[in-house]
């Protein structure tokens, strides 16, 4: 699938490798776009990634720090 995205013309594909949680996976992506988009400039798009899984792994809700809800998402790049 992640092909068929680069083909189509996207340069990036942050896509799961397995199934995920959908509450998790909504915060998961709240802080990414938040994260990638804070500042005037866009931060690389694996910087933001990697600082997402570490503010799971940080979180104040334990069950947050389950890789099962921060591990699956990956990011693809074309270059």
């Amino acid at each position: 699938m992640v092909r068929a995205f680069h083909i189509a013309g996207s340069h990036n594909v942050l896509t799961s490798l397995w199934k995920v949680n959908d509450t998790a996976t909504a915060e998961f992506m709240r802080r990414f776009y938040g994260t990638w988009l804070d500042g005037s400039k866009p931060k690389d798009l694996a910087v933001a990634l990697r600082e997402v899984q570490l503010s799971f792994l940080k979180d104040p809700d334990s069950r947050l720090h389950d890789p099962k809800y921060w591990a699956p998402l990956v990011l693809v790049e074309a270059r």
